[in-house]
């Protein structure tokens, strides 16, 4: 809990706090789901990565790590017994910005929908988790929000109709210039 604390008053003091490079994103969600899935055979619940679409975003490896494994714990935790978690990555540009989408979905109770926007507050924990037993402090999902929203991105969850939450994480996709890309044919450019 201590880390957590020390992690989310850094990130109350701004990005000067954490670097910000080009992140792969599909090879850090592969990892991350590869040691999700690990933990949560445990439990036998799996965890499967459904798409990862290569993209590079703006960010600190380790924050954004944590700012996805925590969404991903969580939803271990509350998905129902011997289910699966669901882990896509996708690019989307309907808004006109390329945009990495990172959707966590799990087969859970769901969040009660006055409750969802509140989730993502320090200390706050839904009311049917609030007994000791289920674990969790309520600081995972603000440190997830500030990490996200620090990148210029922004994280939301919904109720899926078939029952369980999905949580979106929307990233802006960092531009990759053209002497950044892969040379073709052996042929190095310096555009």
């Amino acid at each position: 809990m201590l880390s957590q604390l020390l992690t989310l008053a850094r990130l109350d003091r701004g990005a000067t706090s954490f670097p910000k490079i080009p992140v792969e994103l599909s090879l850090l969600l592969s990892d991350i789901v590869s040691d999700a899935s690990f933990e949560g055979s445990a439990t036998k619940h799996s965890v499967i990565l459904t798409n990862a679409d290569p993209c590079l975003v703006d960010g600190s490896d380790a924050l954004l790590r944590s700012a996805i494994e925590n969404v991903i714990r969580n939803a271990i935790r509350y998905t129902r017994d011997s289910s699966t978690v669901e882990v896509s990555l996708k690019l989307d540009n309907t808004a006109g910005q390329e945009l990495a989408v990172i959707h966590v979905t799990d087969e859970g109770p769901g969040i009660p929908s006055a409750e969802l926007s509140q989730i993502f507050k320090p200390f706050y924990r839904v009311s049917s988790a609030r007994e000791r037993e289920t674990g969790g402090t309520g600081l995972g999902l603000a440190i997830t929000h500030r990490a996200v929203h620090l990148y210029h991105g922004s994280v939301a969850a919904r109720n899926r109709t078939e029952g369980g939450l999905d949580v979106e994480i929307r990233l802006p996709v960092f531009p990759v210039l053209p002497h950044q890309l892969p040379p073709t044919d052996g042929v190095l450019t310096n555009a």
